[in-house]
């Protein structure tokens, strides 16, 4: 049986990859940054503990779309891959823009896209979970606690 899947209270089956382990690119903290103007060019990568596990080039094409230039593959067969991902503007209600990524498979609106199977999208269409929601009765309740103890 799946690891979290038939216990009384054990959220949902432990089977689905986890958000937290995956690579992702959040356009709010490029917004933010102020790395998507029209025209800019930038190297975005990832690190877990301290060391390098990977990195992209992106292509600010216009003030709609990136594009996203990167290597996929395990150890020996890595080979180039590139995406072009439509980038959407929103008023926000007290003025000012945010910005989300159009998810190149669905087309929803996405401030999170994550890499799986060699190419970016959002969280339903790469199947992906968060941990959290694999959480069985207890482990909620510790999550409930540390956050009332901090």
């Amino acid at each position: 049986m799946a690891r979290g899947g038939m216990r009384w209270g054990a959220g949902r089956p432990g089977y689905k990859v986890k958000a937290e382990t995956l690579k992702r690119i959040d356009v709010r903290r490029w917004q933010r940054e102020g790395y998507l103007r029209p025209g800019n060019w930038f190297s975005w990568g990832w690190q877990r503990d301290g060391e390098s596990t990977g990195s992209i080039g992106v292509r600010v094409s216009g003030p709609h779309a990136v594009a996203l230039e990167y290597r996929i593959g395990a150890d020996g067969g890595l080979r180039d891959a590139s995406q072009h991902v439509p980038v959407e503007r929103t008023r926000c209600g007290y003025g000012g823009w945010r910005c989300w990524f159009a998810c190149p498979v669905c087309g929803g609106r996405a401030a999170l896209l994550y890499l799986r199977g060699g190419r970016f999208a959002c969280r339903a269409c790469q199947r992906v979970a968060y941990a959290s929601q694999s959480e069985d009765l207890i482990g909620r309740m510790w999550r409930k606690q540390a956050k009332i103890e901090s």
